[in-house]
C-alpha cells in the first residue's frame, strides 16, 4: 500500500510461488498524488487465493503511467479473479501479457479494468489462457 512522491517505481516477482489462506494469494495497492510512474514485472509466479480473494489482485492509481509485463504467470481463485488489473492512471498504461494462465471461479479468469485519463493504452496478448467456471 503506497501514497508515493513523484518518480518511477518498480514491483519485480521473479520465480515466486503464493497462496492466500483467506484472501488473495498476492495484493498490491499502488497509488500516489503525484505524477509517480509505476513498472510491474511479474516472471515465472505462481499465485492462488482462497475465498473471496484473486490469485493476483494489482491496483494502480496514480496521476502517472503504468507499464505491466506479465511473463508465465498462472494465477487461479476459488471466488473471484483469477488475475484482476485495477487501472486508474491518469497517465498512458500498457499491458504486455505471455505464456500464461488466468482462472478465475466465479468471477474472469482476467480482468483488466482500465479507467486512465488522457492517455494511451497499449494491451498486447500473446499465449494466454483465461477462463472461469
Amino acid at each position: 500500500n503506497t501514497n508515493v512522491p513523484a518518480g518511477t517505481y518498480t514491483l519485480t516477482l521473479k520465480n515466486v510461488e503464493v497462496r492466500g489462506a483467506d484472501g488473495d494469494g498476492l495484493f498490491a495497492n499502488l497509488g500516489s498524488m503525484a505524477a509517480a510512474n509505476f513498472v510491474v514485472e511479474l516472471r515465472d509466479v505462481v499465485a492462488t487465493g482462497a475465498k473471496a480473494g484473486s490469485g493476483v489482485d494489482i491496483r494502480v492509481d496514480t496521476a502517472g503511467e503504468l507499464d505491466a509485463t506479465l511473463k508465465n504467470v498462472v494465477a487461479t481463485e476459488n471466488g473471484f479473479w483469477g488475475f484482476n488489473f485495477d487501472d486508474a492512471t491518469a497517465g498512458s498504461s500498457s499491458y504486455d501479457v505471455s505464456e500464461s494462465l488466468f482462472e478465475g471461479n466465479g468471477v474472469r479468469g482476467l480482468g483488466i479494468d482500465t479507467d486512465s485519463g488522457d492517455g494511451d493504452l497499449s494491451v498486447v496478448l500473446r499465449e494466454v489462457t483465461a477462463s472461469h467456471n
